[in-house]
């Protein structure tokens, strides 16, 4: 009879220490996917926040990438607005002017930064529609500046 209580005691304990366990599993399952929901609720404000500052950026602030975007956008614009049937010679014209660095400052173009677009390019002007040439003003007027006086 000994032996068959203690089995039952050993059975009972070893049901104990299994239920235990899975408690404890369970709750350290639990606690992990708290916070990795919490971690994936923060990467997520992180990266809303992160394109919400991204659009109110002036046109000298915005990244390669964006300004590439926003010039096709507006190439197909501009041609449409000036009749012109294709599109791509101005936009690589003007990536390559943004390569070279020839509209970059933000009186270089009017970039509206609540509408994220491109408004104008003012230097910007379209020669004839058989060449297909575009060139940009340079509308930086620089004076000599007499210190003497």
């Amino acid at each position: 009879m000994e032996s068959f209580k203690e089995n039952e005691t050993i059975k009972a304990h070893t049901k104990n220490s299994e239920i235990n366990e899975l408690k404890n599993i369970k709750y350290k399952t639990s606690t992990k996917m708290t916070q990795d929901n919490t971690d994936l609720s923060q990467v997520e404000l992180f990266l809303e926040n992160e394109k919400k500052s991204n659009r109110s950026e002036p046109w000298n602030k915005l990244d390669k990438t964006t300004k590439y975007k926003k010039i096709e956008e507006f190439a197909s614009l501009y041609a449409e607005k000036n009749n012109i049937p294709d599109s791509s010679e101005l936009v690589t014209f003007l990536k390559d002017a943004i390569d070279k660095k020839k509209i970059y400052k933000v009186k270089d173009i009017l970039y509206d930064k609540i509408e994220c677009c491109i408004k104008e390019i003012p230097g910007l002007i379209f020669l004839n529609l058989d060449t297909k040439k575009f060139t940009l003003k340079n509308t930086n007027k620089l004076t000599a500046k007499n210190t003497k006086e």
